[in-house]
Parts: structure tokens; C-alpha cells; sequence
């Protein structure tokens, strides 16, 4: 839960303020309208941890529902189980790849999370990598964590992939 709580607190605060300025690529074409149609929608999402360097932090195995819809140059995530909503900004995207990031800062904690999601038909494959510091009031570090979480989505509902496919063709 924590951990899906750190990517949607990243989605929200890093990816969201980028789209909502349209973040422009080449040709005057934001980051958001590279995105694949099949994108949207309703996902059913493993994240497994790969690596950290706090086990008794970071759960291991975590599930959780994405909803992602776009309403002009933002892309929202909200898990309908926690009515968590974030604004996700997009930093890349290249064919069926997306590259998302989000930091967040404040006098006492500095977040940062890089995810990445490959899309395929109705599945995507990706990884989740955040990093977490906090700081003493003297902002001398006394906690950093790290994790990297291999993630597994599968659509439940919204745009069909594979129907989309043959209606382009």
C-alpha cells in the first residue's frame, strides 16, 4: 500500500504539473498527445519488489487498480479503493513506451520516482523506481530509502488494444 501510495503521490505532484503546462516535444506536440489511446482506461496492476535498501519499508508484492483518463493536456490516476487522485506528467514516450517522473520536496522530506511503462495490446510491463529522503530540522539526511518494483498491468476495462488495432487498419 505504501508503495502505491509513493506512486501516486508521484503521479500527482511530478507528472500532472508538467502535463497541465503541455510540456512540448518536437513540433510543438505536448508529451500527452503521444500517448496511445490504449493507455486509458482501467488496470489491474502487480507491482513486485526487485530491489531495496529497506525490505521492512517496502512491501514485496503489492495490487492495486489504476484508473488513467486524459481531459486535455493532463492525465489523471486515481485508485478507486483509496479515492487517491494524481495528476501525472509525462516525460517521454516513444512508440508503446511512456516515461513518467515525479518529485517532491519540502523542508523535511525529498521524494523522487521515475516509472516506465512498456504497453502491449491490453497488458504493460514497467518498473517504479523511488527514492525517499528525510531530513533533520538542521536538514542534516537521517533516512533514505529505495526501492525499484517490476509492474504488471492488465486492462479491465476501457479502449480494447487489440479491437482498436483492427478499426485503424
Amino acid at each position: 500500500m505504501r508503495l502505491f501510495i509513493a506512486v501516486l503521490f508521484l503521479i500527482m505532484n511530478v507528472f500532472i504539473p508538467s502535463l497541465c503546462f503541455g510540456e512540448v516535444l518536437k513540433g510543438g506536440i505536448s508529451a500527452v498527445d503521444m500517448i496511445p489511446d490504449e493507455f486509458y482506461g482501467t488496470w489491474s496492476v502487480i507491482s513486485t519488489r526487485v530491489e531495496t535498501n529497506n525490505e521492512s519499508f517496502f512491501k514485496e508484492r503489492t495490487s492495486d487498480i489504476w484508473i488513467l483518463q486524459r481531459a486535455g493536456n493532463a492525465i489523471t490516476l486515481t485508485n478507486p479503493a483509496t479515492l487517491a487522485t494524481s495528476t501525472i506528467s509525462v516525460d517521454e514516450v516513444e512508440n508503446n513506451t511512456a516515461k513518467f517522473s515525479r518529485a517532491s520536496k519540502n523542508k523535511y522530506e525529498d521524494e523522487t520516482e521515475h516509472v516506465t511503462i512498456t504497453l502491449n495490446d491490453n497488458t504493460f510491463i514497467g518498473e517504479d523506481r523511488l527514492e525517499m529522503k528525510k531530513f533533520s530540522i538542521d536538514n542534516k539526511l537521517i533516512e533514505h530509502n529505495v526501492v525499484k518494483y517490476r509492474l504488471e498491468g492488465k486492462k479491465i476495462s476501457g479502449r480494447n488494444a487489440i479491437l482498436y488495432k483492427m478499426i485503424r487498419e
